[in-house]
């Protein structure tokens, strides 16, 4: 009577044993040349042309489907002209000094990266003197296209005891 499902079995193991490839034939993955230097450069441009031509450069940067948050708007940000009127917003604030507390890059593929930054942001003219902001961008290029940012996520600190 058992016969039937040890030949069943048997046949199952068969066709998954056949089914499996030998470790040498398997695919490699393919090999990343995008560098952490290479996103942190290809990520800080915008900022690095911000004061020569105001939101201009950093508006560039959106891709026209990009999403994300920011902590001064409560809805998502859908679109490139959402992301124009947040960099307006904040460059009204008259930051004219920015120090990076932290930076780590994560790399997922020659054409995707992701960088999440804190930094201080000071103005000796603005409003606001002083600012934490923290972001997390992902960064996409699509074929021969420069990198766009496709999602941003920026929020402040919550505040210490």
């Amino acid at each position: 009577m058992h016969r039937p499902r040890l030949v069943l079995a048997v046949l199952a193991v068969a066709a998954l044993a056949g089914c499996q490839k030998p470790a040498n034939q398997l695919a490699a993955a393919p090999k990343i040349t995008l560098t952490e230097a290479d996103a942190i450069r290809i990520a800080h441009e915008p900022m690095a042309d911000w004061a020569k031509k105001g939101t201009q450069a950093l508006d560039a940067q959106y891709a026209p489907d990009a999403i994300g948050y920011a902590p001064t708007n409560v809805a998502l940000v859908e679109g490139s002209a959402g992301f124009v009127q947040l960099n307006k917003d904040l460059l009204a604030m008259k930051f004219d000094k920015v120090d990076v507390r932290e930076e780590k890059v994560q790399i997922l593929s020659d054409d995707v990266f992701i960088l999440t930054t804190s930094s201080d942001m000071k103005s000796t003219a603005g409003p606001v003197k002083s600012m934490i902001w923290r972001c997390t961008d992902v960064f996409q290029r699509k074929g021969t296209a420069p990198f766009r940012t496709v999602n941003e996520h920026c929020s402040y600190p919550p505040k210490g005891p």
